[in-house]
């Protein structure tokens, strides 16, 4: 009780230091993201949007937080759920409009119809790549080639709790490690890798936990409460790696399916009504 009281205290304290005109940057981007995935989600079952749909509906708290911090020179890293982050990093919603329809004024310039969008030399948002976690490796040579350069940037990398168990994931963490490279890992824990559970992906309490084994700093924060203490952790990720994860219950999934992948979940109906009460 005592060392939550401490972390409620500690929270606060960080909130007081964010200006307000960050907050209502914040506060904006959620709902813009939350709606703009539901708006396409819509229009994907009314036959009127060709390609895929991946919701990242759950997240916006966890990619608004972590990517906000960001400058323009910071490159991110993000999965095909990650629409909100790229958002966040600055790409532009006509242009993600037209990504998703295939028209020549897309990011990807008509070559692509679905979510494998990024915006390198605009943004520095590295393009969706499907494998998983197939970006962490690329953010290593990011941050490496920043580290080597002498340049005051940072890379950030996410993921989901289910590619933590591929090898690229520990490869990537160990290297950044060792040569103390300016990245922060970003892991969105869904508590499900899409029908596996976290009991039978790991056998430790947090993913967060596993830093400890690359000796980086590691912690555990809940998706929607905790924007402040992430934006933090990512200002200071320019000295030494960071590993943070992130406990959310995505509400979205492919629109593709309509197969249920996991059983309903207690924790299922935390939706944007808790997650702006949180603001």
């Amino acid at each position: 009780m005592a060392r939550t009281q401490t972390r409620q205290d500690e929270q606060q304290k960080v909130e007081r230091r964010v200006p307000d005109d960050e907050l209502k940057r914040a506060l904006y981007l959620l709902k813009l993201c939350r709606y703009f995935d539901e708006r396409m989600e819509t229009l994907y079952r009314q036959g009127k949007l060709p390609g895929a749909i991946y919701s990242g509906r759950g997240q916006e708290g966890t990619h608004i937080g972590v990517v906000l911090p960001l400058g323009p020179d910071d490159s991110l890293f993000p999965t095909h759920r990650d629409l909100s982050a790229q958002m966040a990093k600055g790409l532009d919603l006509k242009r993600i409009m037209a990504q998703f329809w295939g028209r020549i004024d897309g990011y990807t310039r008509g070559r692509d119809g679905n979510s494998h969008i990024g915006d390198w030399y605009g943004n520095k948002t590295w393009t969706v790549m499907s494998h998983l976690p197939i970006a962490y490796p690329v953010a290593v040579g990011a941050a490496w080639a920043y580290q080597r350069r002498g340049e005051p940037h940072v890379a950030m990398a996410i993921c989901g709790d289910g590619a933590t168990s591929n090898g690229r994931w520990h490869e990537s963490l160990n290297w950044s490690a060792i040569y103390r490279l300016p990245v922060v890992w970003v892991v969105n824990n869904n508590l499900y890798a899409y029908s596996t559970p976290n009991e039978l992906e790991f056998p430790v309490p947090t993913i967060a936990e596993r830093a400890a084994a690359y000796g980086m700093p590691g912690v555990r924060v809940d998706g929607p409460t905790s924007w402040p203490s992430r934006r933090q952790r990512a200002r200071r990720s320019i000295e030494r790696p960071a590993a943070s994860a992130t406990t959310r219950n995505r509400s979205g999934k492919a629109a593709t399916t309509s197969r249920v992948a996991r059983p309903i979940d207690p924790v299922e109906p935390r939706t944007l009504i808790d997650f702006m009460a949180n603001w």
